[in-house]
């Protein structure tokens, strides 16, 4: 008898496993569809549902709501921001019906994955055009690694723009690209390095696979195995890109730092964005290019720095004033609030070429229902390395930002953050919806949020 137990048991398991499977299928209905098929497999989610019908002409601070939020530190903060405007947690949402969806899987980077994982193309248009979508379906533009460099790239080129808004940046699982970095690498070998370069998996976040090289037997051993005869193997490089490594980054007390700052899309037609002053992210290890092995030393990343036995969250995360007194202290500015008057303006401005090249590429699209929805909006993260001359360089866009490194009482911006997300995005659709002008909503509602405005050399044209 114990024996067959023993056999029913597992069998018994497998049957309930299944049984609430089915049953979170149908409760979550498109939304289950849509977690389940995140390319990268995030474990990140976090969603806010409306199912009550909203007039087309009235504002959703006004109606009565419902909302999900999911698990997790982001969950928390928007839960919070919802609950203070009355709104109540749901379990269930359903399509087809008005619903203000916020999403922190990175499934809606790259829409052609998604569709061929479901086997069906996801429409924007299922989405009454009064939802509210945390996503846009041609983002992967502007989140995708290497289509972001592309993007801004071939819009810098259009436009004759001069500044160095990102690093050079080469998209190495295309043959004829990789055929010639791999002539520039070669010039590091014999010993007179020239150059280092950065490997990045473009579909992989949190610092995961990034990898520094300087020579070509350096960059053998670490993705090839050491195997040479497999150097010209352009596949084993898919999806992968390489940028020129800033060499002679800005450094606080020895150790490299980069920027995380926030932006917000409260509408893409029209385009409407927001800059949100972040925090610094700074490696536990000083800075050395004697070991560009050593992680903790080169990449910017909290999820890699706070696996270094050593970690401490209030010295890897530093607010902007904590720069300020640095530069301040080590004169290395000659002004005050050279932070708040110079480089945060330099982000913003760099942040506008990469709007104004998104804008770009989402116009040539935008008659086509599948790649624009008008409740479409956007929160994202995004990360900025600068050099020893005070140059910052845009790395990358990170679409729904996690909170869980930063979650904690140094950082009790996060709160306030949401609370006026949430009041832009209502301001920014009714107006849009009504036909009115959305250029004061800054003088309507009181916000730590900048508008981003047009690229300066594009404003004048």
């Amino acid at each position: 008898p114990s024996r067959k137990r023993m056999k029913i048991v597992p069998i018994l398991i497998v049957v309930i496993a299944v049984g609430i499977a089915v049953y979170w299928e149908k409760q979550y209905d498109i939304i289950d569809n849509i977690s389940l098929i995140n390319p990268q497999k995030s474990t990140t989610k976090s969603y806010i549902c409306i199912d009550d019908i909203i007039n087309n002409k009235v504002a959703l601070m006004d109606t009565h709501r419902y909302f999900y939020a999911g698990t997790g530190n982001t969950a928390k903060v928007v839960r919070t921001s919802l609950n203070k405007r009355g709104m109540k947690e749901i379990r269930k949402c359903k399509k087809n019906q008005n619903q203000v969806w916020w999403d922190n899987t990175t499934a809606f980077n790259n829409i052609e994955m998604m569709y061929k994982i479901t086997k069906t193309k996801f429409n924007f248009g299922d989405f009454p055009n009064t939802s509210f979508i945390n996503h846009h379906p041609q983002q992967g533009r502007m989140i995708l690694k290497n289509k972001m460099g592309k993007t801004v790239g071939d819009f810098m080129e259009k436009h004759n723009i001069q500044d160095n808004i990102i690093p050079v940046t080469y998209d190495i699982s295309k043959s004829d690209i990789y055929t010639n970095w791999k002539k520039m690498l070669a010039k590091n070998d014999g010993g007179d390095i020239k150059k280092y370069w950065i490997v990045k998996p473009t579909n992989k976040s949190g610092g995961k696979g990034i990898k520094i090289v300087n020579t070509t037997e350096n960059f053998v051993d670490k993705f090839f195995s050491g195997n040479i005869t497999k150097f010209g193997a352009v596949n084993r490089l898919k999806g992968h890109l390489v940028q020129e490594y800033i060499h002679n980054p800005l450094l606080i007390g020895g150790h490299k730092f980069d920027f995380r700052v926030y932006m917000l899309i409260s509408s893409f037609d029209p385009f409407v964005a927001w800059y949100y002053r972040g925090y610094l992210r700074v490696n536990v290890e000083k800075f050395d290019f004697s070991d560009i092995d050593d992680t903790y030393a080169h990449i910017c990343n909290l999820n890699v720095n706070k696996k270094h036995p050593n970690y401490n969250e209030y010295e890897s995360k530093k607010y902007f004033e904590e720069l300020e007194v640095w530069l301040q202290s080590n004169n290395l500015v000659d002004r005050k609030n050279y932070v708040s008057e110079v480089i945060e303006p330099e982000l913003i401005r760099r942040m506008s070429v990469l709007n104004e090249a998104f804008v770009d590429h989402f116009n040539q699209n935008v008659s086509d229902p599948k790649l624009s929805h008008p409740g479409s909006f956007l929160f994202a993260g995004v990360d900025f390395i600068m050099d020893e001359k005070m140059n910052p360089y845009l790395i990358e866009v990170t679409t729904g930002p996690g909170f869980s490194n930063i979650y904690c009482d140094k950082f009790n911006y996060l709160q306030p953050m949401m609370d006026e997300l949430f009041d832009i995005v209502y301001e920014t659709k009714k107006r849009v919806n009504n036909n009115q002008n959305v250029e004061d909503i800054k003088e309507v509602i009181s916000t730590d949020w900048k508008r981003i405005a047009r690229y300066p050399q594009l404003e004048k044209k």
